[in-house]
């Protein structure tokens, strides 16, 4: 194996984030026993995750905390922020959105329902044709070797018409 492109198909990332399915992990897991580089390479990722996360982390204004917990214990209406303009709720939309949702669960519902009965008549006409073919087969068989016995008699009375 080719540990290096297997450290490169990002599945060190895969598996550090918890986002590798049960085999992979499973996997990961067996082949760092036999090398030592997917550990490294693995407590690299953790460290260089770790930096990105520092460094990007957003620092919070000293006080902050306290005066939003002050504003709302006191109630203070004076520290909230207030929405500019006339807030405006989009009840429609929402009505719409959620007609439109029941719709399409309907339809799920009526897809699913319809395609399981489809599914059992679908068998039951396939099993139906292949005992139909089967006993059409069968009565063949037994026609050709009615025919064939057939022909050996006349085969048989031909000889001892001859002699």
């Amino acid at each position: 194996m080719d540990i290096k492109e297997y450290i490169n198909s990002g599945i060190i990332a895969t598996y550090v984030l918890g986002l590798a399915s049960e085999a992979e992990e499973k996997e990961f897991e067996q082949l760092s026993e036999q090398y030592p580089e997917l550990i490294e390479a693995k407590k690299l990722f953790e460290l260089s995750l770790e930096k990105q996360i520092i460094e990007e982390a957003v620092v919070i204004p000293e006080g902050l905390k306290d005066k939003i917990l002050g504003s709302v214990l006191n109630n203070d209406q004076n520290n909230l922020i207030q929405p500019k303009g006339k807030l405006k709720m989009p009840f429609r939309k929402i009505r719409i959105c959620k007609m439109a949702a029941t719709a399409c669960f309907l339809l799920l519902l009526t897809s699913i329902y319809c395609t399981f009965r489809y599914r059992e008549k679908y068998y039951k006409l396939k099993r139906e044709t292949i005992n139909g073919l089967y006993s059409h087969l069968v009565a063949a068989a037994i026609m050709f070797q009615q025919i064939q016995h057939s022909h050996h008699l006349r085969h048989k009375l031909m000889i001892l018409k001859m002699h």
